[in-house]
């Protein structure tokens, strides 16, 4: 759905919601989640160990199995906004563009042998993702001068959805953060700009 309002030129707001569902996806797991898979008694996750004549596990394939199913879900947010800056005030040269994103992820849910897991709301982990994400760019332009301000933001989030609570790791639940990026460019000639 895109929302661009005739009162408000300029503007529009895109929301898209998703929910997607895969079968037979391909993931790789740590060394020890294929060994745990496999004394679950899945014959995919075994088929990657190998053993010596004492039956001694002697090599992990810590590779891509096509043994889960990922399902995920959320919704984006996007705005954007310019204007030039005249609008505003007769007596400003320029033009402005303000946009963002925004994206929440409800949830990452992946099952492997059987074993559902939540990746939503995690910093690490291979399909893990924290539930906020935004980047919001302000560009303004003025003939040959054009300078970005960009805003990365990344939201809380806790470690790793196979590590349990704060009592397995500490600090466990990290703080949201902030990237701030500002550059500048100059249109010196055709051929040539400065950055």
């Amino acid at each position: 759905m895109v929302l661009s309002p005739r009162f408000f030129p300029g503007f529009t707001h895109p929301i898209d919601y998703y929910n997607i569902d895969m079968g037979h996806a391909l993931t790789t797991f740590s060394a020890q989640n294929v060994v745990d898979n496999c004394a679950a008694g899945s014959a995919l996750f075994c088929a990657g160990i190998t053993r010596n004549a004492a039956n001694v596990i002697t090599v992990v394939q810590s590779s891509q199995f096509n043994a889960q199913t990922l399902k995920v879900s959320g919704v984006d947010f996007e705005a954007s906004y310019a204007f030039d800056l005249k609008d505003v005030w007769n007596e400003l040269e320029g033009s402005l563009a303000i946009g963002g994103l925004a994206s929440y992820v409800e949830h990452i849910t992946t099952t492997a042998n059987n074993v559902t897991q939540e990746n939503a709301g995690f910093l690490t982990g291979g399909n893990s993702f924290p539930n906020w994400r935004t980047v919001t760019s302000m560009v303004y332009n003025n003939g040959p001068l054009t300078v970005r301000l960009l805003w990365d933001y990344t939201g809380a989030g806790r470690y790793s959805p196979t590590i349990k609570g704060p009592k397995d790791i500490n600090p466990y639940h990290f703080d949201g953060r902030s990237l701030f990026d500002l550059s500048t460019q100059y249109q010196v000639t055709d051929d040539v700009q400065i950055y």
